[in-house]
């Protein structure tokens, strides 16, 4: 996850590990957070404000 306080973005990681992509998402927006999802069938899930920053360098992974 990434925000600007360190120990609100372990907690927002903490929790969207446990609510999982659909919740997780909502959460991050509350919070002007961002996040990336992998889940066990390689498929990669970015929020919108991260999309520019991140590219996916493995060809296992899909970008959803």
């Amino acid at each position: 996850m990434v925000c600007d306080n360190g120990a609100l973005s372990d907690a927002l990681s903490t929790a969207c590990f446990v609510l999982g992509k659909e919740k997780g998402t909502a959460l991050l927006k509350e919070y002007n957070a961002g996040g990336i999802f992998i889940n066990s069938d390689h498929q990669v899930f970015v929020t919108d404000n991260l999309i520019n920053s991140f590219k996916i360098v493995e060809k296992q992974y899909i970008l959803k």
